[in-house]
């Protein structure tokens, strides 16, 4: 008789542990130490630090609406990278709820131009 040998189990995969905040604030060296002192330390700042300002498309879509030659469909679609039946959605359901703007659309050659008209729409 022969002993037959198996292979071990493969162990099981785990995933890494995040870090924690205490150990990315260890592992960071501020500048201006006596480790660098050639390196100026960074002033202290006042508070949190203010938040960028978000470029949403939402709001590239809306700046190409209120100028005054307004957008068209394949401009809109190039700004946001959105198809065209996601920008055509966005102005009918998001847009035209807003009560302070009106979006009106006028038909020129073979493009339709959209533009954002302010104003009371219909509420």
């Amino acid at each position: 008789m022969t002993d037959t040998v198996s292979a071990p189990a493969p162990k099981k995969r785990t995933r890494m542990a995040r870090p924690t905040a205490a150990t990315l604030a260890s592992a960071a060296t501020p500048t201006g130490t006596a480790e660098d002192p050639a390196v100026p330390a960074a002033p202290p700042t006042e508070g949190p630090p203010a938040p960028a300002a978000r470029v949403t498309k939402g709001a590239i879509m809306t700046a190409l609406l209120s100028r005054p030659d307004g957008a068209s469909i394949a401009e809109l679609v190039e700004a946001t990278g959105w198809q065209s039946h996601s920008v055509r959605g966005y102005m009918a359901g998001t847009l035209r709820k807003k009560p302070d703007i009106t979006l009106t659309s006028d038909k020129t050659g073979t493009e339709r131009i959209y533009r954002l008209v302010a104003g009371t729409g219909a509420a």
